[in-house]
């Protein structure tokens, strides 16, 4: 009984896309690592990697958090076949897998469905990948835009894997199918169903292949080569363009840093000067005084004042007293006056005279 073999692709339209992640930067929230990480980005048997970039630490002066990021100016770029269904107008899924390295270690990795990000149209999206549980997220801006030279010139498989194939960077899955469809599957190769005169009758598969020229197959590849290297050229210039203004905004950064650094130093030692001028003004008893000086001047006038007061008070005291005395005087005086008066009227009433009493005859 013969053995069938599954063709995943067929009644589906092999698309070539150009996929790039940029502007990228590792958030370590809860991770407590040190020195040059490593972001790789998967797809099948490729692999694209990152130069180590440093972790740099930075303490928040408001609430006092620290936190960990690495940023890069480097871009990861791959170009991927995406296999679109006629009928639906959708993708089938192209998982892409994220990693992150630290060394020679792992740290974590995650995946993304690259399905979600291919449009007709050039499109840019902010992606963010989350690893362990959010200890680490992975920030970058996803381009993707479709090389429309370089889609397939026919409606089968064996066309668009004979399009596809003439690249050096072939699918895992295009991978698959060709070694399906050429020897590893017992299916005769492409060459092998050129020559119909001689050989044993094609198979069914074999015998809805149509083979291109020669001719046509080098002016197809000159083609996408040409497109190839313009979108490659476009993207390079765009990277460039990209590093120049990253740099332009890094050094405005440090710009702004020294300026606020130094007008913080400007305050201080504005500040300090008035403090020392103060103290010079104190030492040198200049005229113009100091706080200290002026409430000094102000005890002494205020001693001064109560010294006065209290000398009028002791005056009125004085003067008081010393008529209270002469009005007392003045009684004693008087009183001593009565006295004697009525003394003598008493003498004279009962016939005393100078002590003796004289009776009337």
């Amino acid at each position: 009984m013969p053995k069938h073999f599954a063709r995943p692709h067929i009644g589906k339209v092999p698309m070539k896309f150009y996929f790039r992640a940029q502007d990228m930067s590792v958030l370590l929230p809860g991770l407590d690592i040190h020195g040059d990480i490593v972001v790789a980005w998967k797809r099948g048997y490729r692999r694209t990697a990152t130069e180590p970039f440093a972790v740099k630490e930075e303490l928040n002066p408001v609430n006092g958090v620290l936190t960990r990021i690495a940023a890069t100016m480097q871009d990861l770029a791959q170009i991927c076949t995406m296999f679109k269904n006629s009928r639906t107008q959708a993708f089938e899924p192209k998982v892409a897998q994220f990693t992150l390295r630290h060394g020679e270690q792992k740290l974590g990795s995650a995946t993304i469905d690259l399905s979600s990000y291919a449009t007709p149209d050039m499109s840019s999206d902010p992606v963010e990948l989350s690893m362990l549980d959010g200890k680490v997220l992975i920030k970058f801006t996803l381009t993707s835009h479709w090389l429309k030279n370089a889609q397939a010139t026919g409606s089968g498989d064996e066309d668009s894997l004979c399009s596809f194939n003439s690249y050096s960077e072939v699918d895992d899955d295009e991978k698959s199918e060709a070694g399906s469809r050429r020897g590893g599957r017992g299916l005769p190769p492409p060459v092998a169903a050129t020559s119909a005169a001689s050989g044993p009758a094609p198979s069914a598969a074999a015998a809805s292949y149509v083979p291109i020229t020669a001719s046509e197959r080098e002016k197809s590849n000159a083609q996408r080569e040409a497109a190839i290297e313009q979108q490659w050229a476009a993207a390079e210039e765009k990277g460039r363009e990209a590093q120049a203004n990253d740099a332009l905004r890094e050094e405005v950064a440090e710009l702004q840093a020294t300026l606020k650094s130094a007008r913080k130093e400007a305050k201080f030692l504005r500040e300090r000067v008035e403090a020392l001028a103060a103290e010079n003004r104190v030492l040198r008893r200049d005229p113009r005084k100091g706080k200290r000086d002026a409430v000094i001047e102000q005890l002494e006038v205020e001693l001064q004042r109560k010294e006065l007061e209290r000398a009028d008070m002791e005056e009125q005291l004085s003067a008081a007293f010393g008529g209270l005395i002469k009005d007392m005087q003045a009684r004693v005086t008087g009183l001593t006056a009565e006295r004697d008066r009525l003394l003598m009227s008493l003498n004279e009433a009962t016939g005393r005279k100078g002590g003796f009493l004289t009776a009337k005859s």
